[in-house]
């Protein structure tokens, strides 16, 4: 299956492979294109080739690939781009290790197989997509490698089963995430990766794409935030109750437990309690999934969630800043009553702000019951 939008200069050459590759192979198969409203001709080529299209009007990498998923014929799907980066002419590789019956999900690595020179950008190599497989494997348990692949195979029907529901390039966190929370394994073969050919435009968009991966990804962990958030509310209370109860106590040249205490107790117990709630809010968007990720993946919700990620960076920016200063002051007092009142307010009044915000515009679309 292969979602394609104007990609006339290789589709052709792409469903070539895919022919070469699975006929060698022996395997039975379809090839399927799904274009995401190609304005070239794209269509007429792959119909030329020997591929089925299929059109998909409304836009979106994700929409391509549910659709043409949901229309297609075989037992195993095996995806990829239309741009000749990726060569189908190794998707029996994958498909081979799919039958072997142990695993639901197998992905093309790139970072374990060949990467051409120029093929993918160095950021994406060494910090995008290892920083997210690695989040993915600390959060889920797996052991990926490069969970941005867009080279992979699965039954269509756990596909179904999965409940994919994104609509842009995220969807390769999601179809990932989703099989391991439901309990399937993952493997990996590796890959090789081509550049792009000469004058092409990718389609990916480094920032909003990597945004909503990393959402995507988070919001499939309330237990994330929520086990951090206790850490963080219990070292709070750990400052906090002295500070209340006691009050100034003077160990040594050490100065403890005053206003300056007490800043530092409220402001990381407020980021505490705010995963803690942040946590609880996936947990039960989980049940109406719907609702939660229409609001989750579109680009006006990317930024207000930027901006809260922004207010709670600060605050804790500041937590560390002034954990610092007290250091080197021995312990004692220290002048930043006023600026850290400052903070406080700004987190706990723009946070919240935000927060409820957020909360209104999930609900908002949440069917009554009786609907």
């Amino acid at each position: 299956m292969i979602p394609c939008l104007n990609e006339e200069k290789t589709i052709g050459s792409v469903i070539k492979e895919a022919k070469d590759g699975f006929e060698r192979a022996g395997y039975p198969f379809e090839i399927l294109v799904a274009d995401n409203g190609s304005k070239d001709r794209s269509r007429a080529i792959a119909r030329t080739a020997g591929a089925r299209v299929i059109p998909v009007e409304k836009r979106g990498y994700g929409v391509a690939l549910r659709e043409g998923i949901r229309q297609a014929r075989g037992e195993i799907v095996l995806f990829g781009d239309a741009d000749l980066t990726y060569d189908f002419k190794q998707g029996p590789a994958l498909v081979d290790r799919l039958l072997q019956g142990d695993v639901e999900l197998v992905i093309g690595t790139r970072l374990k197989g060949s990467i051409e020179v120029g093929a993918m950008p160095l950021w994406h190599r060494y910090i995008g997509t290892p920083a997210l497989s690695y989040l993915i494997d600390f959060l889920f348990d797996a052991k990926i490698s490069d969970s941005n692949s867009g080279f992979r195979t699965f039954r269509r029907r756990r596909f179904l089963d999965w409940d994919i529901r994104s609509n842009g390039m995220e969807i390769c966190s999601e179809v990932l995430v989703n099989c391991l929370k439901t309990g399937n394994r993952v493997a990996e073969v590796p890959i090789t990766l081509r550049k792009n050919p000469e004058g092409r435009i990718p389609h990916l968009s480094t920032w909003r794409d990597g945004m909503r991966n990393l959402f995507i990804i988070l919001s499939r962990a309330p237990h994330g935030f929520s086990y951090l958030g206790v850490a963080l509310l219990l070292a709070s209370l750990v400052v906090a109750v002295p500070s209340a109860l006691v009050g100034h106590v003077t160990i040594g040249p050490f100065s403890l437990f005053e206003h300056h205490s007490m800043i530092l107790a409220i402001l990381i117990g407020y980021l505490g309690s705010q995963l803690i709630f942040y946590g609880l809010l996936l947990d039960a968007s989980s049940k109406r999934p719907l609702a939660f990720n229409r609001h989750l993946l579109q680009i006006h919700e990317v930024h207000l969630l930027v901006l809260l990620g922004a207010v709670l960076f600060l605050t804790a920016s500041f937590i560390v800043f002034l954990f610092v200063r007290w250091i080197q002051h021995h312990f004692n007092n220290i002048n930043y009553l006023l600026p850290g009142l400052s903070v406080l307010y700004c987190a706990v009044v723009l946070g919240n702000l935000g927060f409820g915000i957020f909360i209104v515009r999930v609900q908002r679309d949440v069917p009554a019951p009786h609907e």
